[in-house]
């Protein structure tokens, strides 16, 4: 397992281990500080794949535009709370289907 797919799971573990929206985004907040830019930008193109906005490959150029700071890709990210994992898991889904690598699109 890569590292992108080890982080989605720990944040399914994170949401599925936590009763409270307030203590699930403290945990996840926690994680997704530790992580590098790059890697952080990965889940992200992930998720929004996961929504069904296009593929992780093609999303991540305009992520970058729109999201240029780790603080910004952190803000997106926590702000999907409440879909996140369905968002997370469909994405994975998709990437996986599609073939791609997330250690390195």
């Amino acid at each position: 397992m890569g590292k992108v797919a080890e982080i989605i799971n720990k944040v399914h573990a994170i949401l599925a281990g936590s009763s409270e929206t307030a203590q699930a985004e403290t945990f996840l907040r926690e994680l997704l500080d530790r992580l590098d830019l790059d890697t952080l930008r990965r889940v992200e193109a992930v998720m929004y794949s996961g929504r069904g906005d296009g593929s992780p490959v093609a999303l991540r150029p305009e992520l970058t535009e729109n999201h240029p700071t780790k603080d910004d890709v952190v803000r997106t990210i926590i702000e999907k709370l409440p879909n996140l994992d369905d968002y997370l898991e469909r994405g994975l889904d998709r990437a996986n289907a599609e073939g791609i690598d997330l250690d390195t699109f």
